[in-house]
């Protein structure tokens, strides 16, 4: 008996990753369909490379946490690459109790730090005076810190591949076909039809766009996001714990003898295209930010480059995956917002196990039926 075809349509890092867990099955015949020649020209490429566990969200937190363990142990999942993390730790800033605390100081991943201990961990960093002193805003968690993006990207590629998966890359612009309410497959640039049972849509913020060509609609909304990098510090390239204030809606991380930092906006954008303006009021505040919470040296530190990135947010900061009961055939593997990192290992697993029939527990609860009953 033929096996199964399945096409994963989007070759960013959550197409990468639920295609290395389909291939690892053994039981599908695998196709990744990527327009790009790189797996990383877009948001996958543009990302923070932030592991943050500390998400409000109990399914998205607790696909975080599968990711946070596969990184931990990439041997446990085949990976080939021994250090796809770099443990910093997070400091948490948030004047409200998280909704994640409780359940993160339960698994003792998290406890409640005070600025002496800021001070120790992370001496070049000035948190900015709040409303709340620091002691009763600062939670700390051990496992956080930065995602060897590059490195986790090559490694799912080389192991999808190695385990029978197709990859094509430069592919263009690529067609979801339909024939009597189901799918049939997908047409690549110049016409190439490639016949599958199943396409499983990972097309980041072009999902939605995927789904409009079907006559589907996708409960999504595509915004940027902007990162700056200052010039070299003269610190030491030791990286301190990631800093993310949710109050300030700010986040700073060493980058080598740089810093990266965010200013945290949404900006919505109206359709994803292949161009990432960096907005110029947006790079003020973050060199503003910078002079503010940078110790030193004096004068402060200029931003040297900036880039962005698409994300496609769903309306419960959880992301949509399985099937799709409107077309027979169709899967989503999306709306991981500012997560893709973090969620990475995580969504491909649960992903993976949709497409096989044989969901898990966090697949179920990922479905589009839970906006059934909500308008798009």
């Amino acid at each position: 008996m033929s096996r199964r075809r399945v096409i994963v349509l989007g070759g960013g890092i959550a197409g990468l990753s639920t295609a290395y867990f389909l291939a690892r099955d053994g039981g599908v015949k695998v196709t990744l369909v990527e327009r790009e020649p790189r797996h990383d020209a877009h948001s996958t490429g543009r990302s923070a490379e932030i592991l943050r566990v500390a998400v409000d969200d109990p399914v998205t937190r607790a696909l975080a946490l599968e990711t946070d363990r596969s990184l931990e142990d990439p041997a446990s999942t085949s990976l080939d690459d021994g250090r796809l993390i770099e443990r910093s730790g997070l400091v948490v800033l948030r004047t409200a109790e998280p909704t994640w605390a409780e359940d993160l100081q339960r698994r003792g991943l998290s406890t409640r730090v005070g600025a002496a201990f800021l001070a120790q961990v992370a001496p070049e960093i000035e948190v900015p005076e709040r409303d709340s002193p620091l002691d009763r805003r600062a939670h700390w968690v051990e496992r956080g810190g930065r995602i060897q993006g590059a490195r986790l990207v090559a490694s799912l590629a080389r192991g999808a591949s190695a385990a029978g998966a197709t990859i094509l890359r430069s592919a263009g612009e690529a067609q979801v076909l339909e024939e009597r309410g189901a799918v049939r497959g997908v047409r690549v640039h110049g016409g190439q039809r490639l016949e599958a049972d199943q396409v499983v849509v990972a097309a980041g913020a072009w999902s939605g766009a995927v789904a409009r060509t079907l006559g589907l609609d996708l409960p999504l909304r595509t915004t940027r996001r902007q990162m700056f990098l200052t010039e070299p510090d003269g610190l030491s390239p030791t990286p301190p714990p990631v800093i993310w204030d949710d109050d300030a809606e700010f986040y700073i991380r060493r980058e080598g003898s740089r810093w990266a930092v965010s200013v945290c906006e949404v900006l919505d954008a109206a359709a994803p295209d292949h161009h990432y303006p960096i907005h110029p009021e947006l790079r003020a505040r973050a060199a503003e930010a910078v002079r503010m919470w940078i110790k030193g040296p004096r004068p402060p530190l200029t931003l040297e480059r900036g880039w962005s990135g698409f994300r496609d947010l769903s309306p419960d900061d959880r992301p949509i995956l399985g099937p799709d009961s409107r077309l027979a055939g169709l899967h989503w593997c999306c709306g991981l917002g500012g997560h893709g990192m973090t969620l990475s290992l995580g969504v491909g697993r649960a992903s993976a196990s949709a497409v096989l029939g044989r969901p898990t527990e966090l697949a179920a609860q990922c479905t589009m039926k839970r906006f059934e009953s909500v308008p798009a």
